[in-house]
């Protein structure tokens, strides 16, 4: 659909309808995994809004390919496009879009163990994303801090953000959102050795990836490990 739509918006000369067409597809790659194919979408989309002065589209479109480098695990270009994004959005006033790029550099930062730049960014995120009732960009961030403490080992302080995080996507009736955040307070529990809590958490969140019809979701695929997991170190304290 996306191809034909680009055929007819290059017969028309409409590059305005082949930037949206060519970012539209490398969504559909970016998902699919082909990560090759969806930087050469989402670069050729941004050299028509540089064409064009979008700078809307190219903010857009800069965040796209900060997605593709965060996935490859290169952070430092998925940083760069993440602030290049952020500039624009900035200059637009594009408050949706900056919350959007301060959400993703949180995550960088997140992988590269870099908490309190993380948090910083979550919360600038959130902040924004509250005020403008955003509320699953609003879920989303109260993950990514959750994760931050996590890893400080602030427990409490962990269990109470996954919970807010909760609640949103419960709201929202985002399943996925769901799932993810009982997965988190999963781990929670399990640290603080309540595994019967744990189990229970975990379980919660392997059924609605299933219920989605994802049960082979990356993160259903680590749930279930979990719950093996605890069900070998069970039987073996049992023998």
């Amino acid at each position: 659909m996306h191809r034909k739509a680009l055929e007819l918006d290059e017969t028309l000369g409409r590059k305005e309808g082949m930037s949206a067409d060519y970012g539209n597809l490398g969504i559909v790659y970016l998902i699919r995994g082909d990560l090759y194919k969806a930087e050469e979408m989402y670069r050729k989309a941004l050299e028509l809004d540089k064409f064009l002065g979008s700078k809307q589209g190219m903010a857009r479109n800069y965040g796209n390919l900060g997605n593709v480098y965060d996935i490859r695990g290169d952070l430092d270009k998925g940083e760069e496009m993440h602030r290049k994004a952020l500039v624009l959005n900035e200059a637009l006033g594009r408050k949706e879009g900056m919350a959007i790029n301060y959400g993703n550099l949180g995550n960088v930062y997140l992988t590269r163990g870099e908490l309190d730049k993380a948090e910083e960014m979550y919360r600038k995120s959130l902040n924004i994303s509250e005020a403008l009732g955003l509320k699953e960009a609003s879920a989303n961030q109260y993950s990514g801090l959750g994760n931050v403490y996590y890893i400080r080992r602030d427990l409490d302080k962990a269990e109470e953000i996954y919970h807010k995080a909760l609640e949103l996507d419960k709201a929202l009736g985002r399943k996925e959102g769901m799932a993810q955040d009982y997965g988190n307070l999963g781990i929670v529990y399990e640290e603080r050795g309540d595994l019967d809590k744990a189990k229970e958490l975990w379980k919660k969140s392997l059924r609605l990836y299933q219920e989605m019809g994802a049960g082979q979701h990356p993160d259903a695929k680590i749930v279930q490990q979990y719950l093996d997991k605890l069900a070998q170190e069970r039987s073996a304290v049992a023998q």
